[in-house]
């Protein structure tokens, strides 16, 4: 009698222990373009993220990684990428940022480039995580192509971008470092 009584009183304990706990905040699924492994994360937090400027964001559990060498100038537009690791749901995005450009840039960011037979435009259509990624792979297709891209201004007119052969190397490099992380070639 005293042992069950013993036992039930261990197992109520133990109940309400287990009620009190709260489910761990959903993870990415490891299918999702954005999802970020431990051995990839370790690798640039370790080797990669020393060529970064990085800015914490403790209320939304990321950091923020810029290329430490992007150096932007406000009378010429520019475009920086930003790796934003959510390190709470396992996750990275790429995020294209403008500089603080003078004139100002459109809304939404359009590119342009002059093909051999016609001028062709690049419209980045919204700012979610997917399109984000997508406009700055088509970018980086056209930089590795030698197009010369030009970028509308909040007035309508054209100005070139990427006109220094560092500022193309930088963007790449993030890009590049990204799909790492994202282990993006096995995908």
């Amino acid at each position: 009698m005293k042992n069950t009584s013993y036992l039930s009183i261990i197992l109520f304990f133990c109940l309400g222990f287990f009620q009190n706990c709260t489910t761990p905040e959903q993870k990415t699924p490891q299918n999702s373009p954005f999802y970020v492994d431990d051995a990839s994360h370790l690798y640039f937090k370790n080797m990669r993220a020393f060529y970064y400027d990085q800015k914490p964001s403790p209320q939304a559990n990321t950091d923020l990684f810029q290329f430490q060498k992007i150096k932007t100038n406000p009378k010429t537009p520019s475009i920086i990428p930003v790796i934003v690791d959510r390190w709470i749901n396992d996750e990275a995005y790429l995020f294209l940022e403008t500089n603080d450009f003078e004139e100002g840039f459109s809304q939404p960011l359009q590119f342009r480039w002059i093909s051999e037979k016609d001028t062709l435009s690049l419209k980045m259509n919204s700012r979610l995580p997917t399109d984000q990624f997508t406009f700055a792979q088509e970018v980086e297709k056209l930089l590795a192509a030698n197009h010369d891209l030009w970028v509308e201004t909040a007035k309508g007119d054209w100005r070139p971008i990427f006109k220094a052969p560092k500022e193309k190397i930088y963007f790449q490099i993030t890009l590049k470092d990204y799909y790492r992380l994202i282990q993006w070639s096995s995908k």
